[in-house]
C-alpha cells in the first residue's frame, strides 16, 4: 500500500480508496439497478436506514427524499408502516405543536408538509405572511380570495 500526498495535512492510502469509491462499469457490462449503492443500502438494510432517519428533522427527511428515486420510493410510500413510523418519529421528536395524529385519510408526510413546509396559498401561490390559512375540512392551505372562488356557499 502506497501513500499519496494531496495536501501536507491529509495523507490518503491509495489502495483502500478504490474499495470505498464505486467503480464504473466497463463498456461490456451494463449497469443494473441493483448495482446502485443507494438502492442496495436501502433494500438490504431498511432497519438501519430508518434508524438513521430517526435523527433527522422533517425538513431533512424532505430533502433526503429528493436525493434519488430509491430514497423517494422508500420515504414516500403511504402504504408502508416503516414510512409512516419514520415521519411520525421525526414529527414527535422535533416539532412541538403538532402532537395530535394526522386527520383520517391523511398520511404523516402530507400532515407535516401542510403544517410546516407549505406556508403559501396552494392555488395562487400568495406567500404574504398571514394571507393564507389552513382549512382542515378541505385539507388545504389557501387565501380567503381563493377559498371564496373555489367553494360554494
Amino acid at each position: 500500500m502506497s501513500l499519496t500526498m494531496t495536501n501536507p495535512a491529509i495523507i490518503l492510502p491509495t489502495k483502500s480508496i478504490g474499495t470505498l469509491l464505486p467503480t464504473s462499469p466497463s463498456n461490456n457490462q451494463q449497469k443494473s439497478p441493483s448495482s446502485s449503492s443507494t438502492m442496495s443500502f436501502v433494500t438490504s438494510s431498511p432497519e438501519i436506514f430508518s434508524k438513521i432517519c430517526e435523527y433527522l428533522t422533517p425538513i431533512d427527511i424532505f430533502k433526503l427524499s429528493r436525493v434519488c428515486k430509491q430514497y423517494r420510493n422508500f420515504l414516500c410510500t403511504p402504504s408502508s408502516t416503516t414510512y409512516q413510523n419514520i415521519w411520525r418519529t421525526s414529527r414527535m421528536k422535533f416539532l412541538t405543536y403538532p402532537q395530535l395524529p394526522p386527520p383520517q385519510g391523511m398520511d404523516e408526510k402530507n400532515y407535516i408538509k401542510i403544517l410546516i413546509y407549505d406556508k403559501s396559498c396552494e392555488f395562487c401561490g400568495n406567500s404574504d405572511p398571514g394571507s393564507s390559512r389552513l382549512y382542515w375540512e378541505f385539507r388545504v392551505r389557501c387565501c380567503d380570495k381563493c377559498l371564496l372562488k373555489r367553494t360554494k356557499t
